[in-house]
């Protein structure tokens, strides 16, 4: 990719698979003033150097309401304009895909549950009492899975 084209955000995909890559090459495709500007691979996923916000914060609503995940977005204040002393941000937008799925078991603190819904955070049914209730994404990734 260029390296001289300038971004304006960053699209943080972890845990990504093939479809969710295919997916954002379509979206570039389609919307031609959609450029990245900078492919870096971190531990877990890869970030993506976007070149316009608002394409990027599209992107990311359309990846997840298509993709199961944690979604999240964030802005940093990069730079003042020179002569208008606006505030210009940098956009984060974070797609965390799990690699846990829906109708597994999971252990938390010796208590054994089943995964229900998976979205930003995670719904999850008691064995013993059958009781439902929610806990977090990050809580979830560092749990035990069990093969039912």
């Amino acid at each position: 990719m260029a390296e001289d084209i300038r971004y304006e955000g960053i699209l943080q995909l972890r845990n990504p698979n093939n479809q969710v890559l295919e997916f954002v090459r379509g979206f570039s495709k389609r919307k031609l003033e959609f450029k990245i500007a900078q492919e870096k691979k971190v531990t877990n996923g890869i970030d993506l150097y976007i070149n316009k916000q608002k394409l990027l914060l599209a992107l990311g609503k359309k990846l997840h309401e298509q993709f199961v995940g944690e979604y999240k977005t964030s802005r940093k204040l990069f730079t003042r304009q020179r002569h208008t002393g606006k505030r210009v941000y940098r956009v984060n937008v974070l797609l965390r895909l799990p690699h846990f799925k829906k109708g597994q078991v999971l252990v938390i603190r010796d208590e054994e549950y089943k995964i229900l819904a998976i979205g930003n955070t995670v719904k999850v049914q008691d064995k013993k009492t059958g009781k439902k209730s929610f806990i977090l994404f990050e809580e979830v990734d560092r749990a035990a899975l069990l093969q039912d």
